[in-house]
């Protein structure tokens, strides 16, 4: 019991100071990085997927959880993505029963090509800053400075967009998008 407490504690140090952005810059390139994996697409594409240090992602998670409420709100009711539970279903269930009752009607469907890895870090922290500013610190850690993503014996520097896999780059993103979507 007793190692059970000191390492939650320590753990729970860690992630705090991470989630404060106490990273050392000299650090956060190697903390902050991942190994990708290439996901094969329905397209026959690849779709890269970074497997974050687990400290990263925990904390990550744990910041996105914690804003998932206000997230779901301030994106309400232009986007689902973020905070609302089964948000991709309402929205598809919803669009099919419209146009359903509604058969004049058309629907446009859209998809941003390799959305996340083209998004504007810097648009990004002035939404985030201006929105939800206790996190940023951890989104400029995490993205100020560019990451080391592993392919294989490959090193990559991550220097745009955001890494699939990052439990808050959902939020980054749909706070990217937001004042568009408006």
């Amino acid at each position: 019991v007793n190692r059970t407490v000191k390492s939650t504690g320590a753990l729970t140090k860690v992630v705090n100071l991470m989630a404060r952005g106490e990273v050392p810059p000299t650090e956060a390139p190697f903390l902050c990085g991942a190994r990708l994996h290439a996901a094969v697409k329905k397209d026959g594409g690849l779709r890269p997927i970074a497997v974050g240090n687990l400290l990263r992602r925990l904390t990550s998670k744990l910041v996105a959880s914690t804003l998932a409420h206000r997230a779901a709100a301030y994106l309400a009711p232009h986007q689902l993505g973020v905070g609302v539970r089964g948000g991709c279903e309402a929205i598809l269930h919803t669009t099919r029963q419209v146009l359903e009752e509604n058969p004049d009607l058309s629907l446009l469907q859209g998809d941003l090509v390799n959305a996340f890895n083209l998004a504007d870090r810097d648009t990004t922290f002035r939404e985030v800053e201006e929105v939800f500013p206790e996190c940023l610190s951890l989104v400029l850690t995490s993205y100020q400075q560019p990451s080391l993503l592993q392919f294989g014996s490959t090193t990559i520097p991550s220097e745009q967009g955001y890494h699939q896999g990052d439990p808050i780059a959902s939020l980054l993103f749909c706070l990217l998008l937001h004042p568009v979507v408006k």
